[in-house]
């Protein structure tokens, strides 16, 4: 239910996230929206105490892998300083026990950010009314991360981050697994990035999803971070082709190859030898 501006003016909200580009999306959502006005930002836990002590806003988004204190550590600290403060954590953490964790400490909401664009404003909205919010699929054994159509392994001597996609790829497969590209790339500070689709069945992606992605910020703001896409199917070529063509200009260093022979020959590297990359 839509909370009446009439009733209560305005919702103080804090943003805590270190992803710059995640933080301008979460704004993108609640714009729209008069009776939520956003009274700060911030990139690590520590801004997040001094803002949230400092402004007291009604809630607070909270992102568990902040930099200096995580989100847990924050979440703890804010009970004393901003009692009053409401906490919705909105995290790429999957884990059930997380999720109780951070239910125990005494947060209201939790949402998992592959779904921030459909559950967000319903989270807000039900932890603003006193009601707790988790993202569907959170709390059973099975978290939903299991579902293994991506995956990521590293390449250490030569930093190289790849991701790999399989089986039968829809656009909300592709916009999650878009969201799911930040953990790993954030972790393991990569000095190129490979997108394998060697193994994709079907990619049912359609070419306003490429043009939207193309469009967004990338995972990794630098414009000469090698990326390179393997995509031996003609129809995965075909589509990353225009997403190549809708970066042009603003990250040229992006290949979009149909062998992993040539995507080695554009890094200037010889048989990487890649490790699975654990993200639960």
């Amino acid at each position: 239910m839509r909370i009446e501006s009439s009733l209560v003016q305005s919702f103080t909200i804090l943003i805590a996230d270190d992803f710059e580009p995640f933080r301008r999306f979460v704004v993108s959502i609640l714009k729209g929206r008069a009776e939520f006005r956003i009274i700060g930002q911030a990139s690590d836990g520590l801004q997040t105490i001094q803002k949230a002590e400092e402004h007291q806003p009604d809630l607070i988004l909270l992102d568990i892998g902040l930099p200096i204190l995580n989100g847990m550590m924050v979440a703890r600290r804010v009970r004393k300083l901003a009692p009053a403060s409401r906490i919705l954590f909105l995290t790429q953490e999957p884990s059930p026990a997380v999720v109780k964790e951070a239910l125990d400490l005494g947060a209201l909401g939790y949402v998992y950010k592959p779904r921030a664009q459909s559950d967000l404003l319903p989270a807000i909205e039900a932890v603003l009314g006193g009601t707790q919010f988790v993202s569907q699929g959170l709390t059973k054994e099975t978290p939903v991360m299991q579902k293994r159509w991506y995956s990521f392994d590293f390449d250490p001597k030569n930093r190289i981050l790849r991701f790999l996609l399989s089986g039968r790829i829809t656009d909300e497969m592709m916009s999650d697994f878009y969201e799911g590209m930040r953990e790993p790339a954030h972790r393991t500070r990569p000095n190129a990035g490979v997108l394998d689709t060697s193994t994709v069945i079907s990619f049912e992606v359609s070419s306003q999803l490429i043009r939207r992605l193309a469009a967004a910020s990338p995972i990794i703001p630098n414009p000469d971070f090698p990326r390179v896409v393997i995509a031996p199917s003609p129809d995965v070529y075909g589509m990353m082709r225009m997403f190549e063509r809708q970066v042009e200009g603003t990250r040229p260093n992006f290949h979009v190859v149909r062998a992993d022979s040539e995507a080695w020959a554009i890094l200037g590297v010889q048989n990487p030898q890649f490790e699975p990359l654990d993200t639960e």
